[in-house]
């Protein structure tokens, strides 16, 4: 222990700071994108937002898909298309920068941050 540290193993505090940042994140206090208008629903449950990457002021776009605990199927196959997502590098594919999955008691919640997307319907109706 180190003085003025009463009692508390180091590994304990390094737990507790570190159950402190996990809980920031999923609170949403520490997302490091911020969240605008939406533009509706896109591929069954996600969600389409415009958003500014927070550490450079950037324009991203934030899908975002909130799904019970309970579907594991829907859980699975989010968990494996993000986990695709990550891995692709391709001028024709759409940047991927960043995700984020948080839980509470009755929900999952993923985020997933690209670069700037239009839908097609936007598109079609400039």
């Amino acid at each position: 222990l180190r003085a003025g540290e009463r009692g508390v193993p180091a590994g304990a505090r390094s737990l507790a700071q570190m159950f402190a940042k996990l809980s920031s994140l999923v609170s949403g206090v520490s997302l490091p994108f911020s969240l605008g208008e939406s533009r509706g629903a896109v591929w069954n449950w996600w969600t389409l937002y415009d958003g500014k990457w927070k550490q450079d002021g950037a324009s991203v776009s934030v899908f975002k898909a909130v799904i019970p605990v309970g579907d594991n199927t829907k859980l699975a196959l989010a968990r494996n298309s993000l986990k695709r997502l990550r891995g692709l590098k391709h001028p024709s594919i759409v940047s991927f920068k960043d995700s984020l999955e948080s839980a509470d008691r009755s929900n999952v919640t993923f985020y997933i941050v690209t670069e700037r997307v239009m839908t097609l319907a936007s598109f079609l109706a400039m």
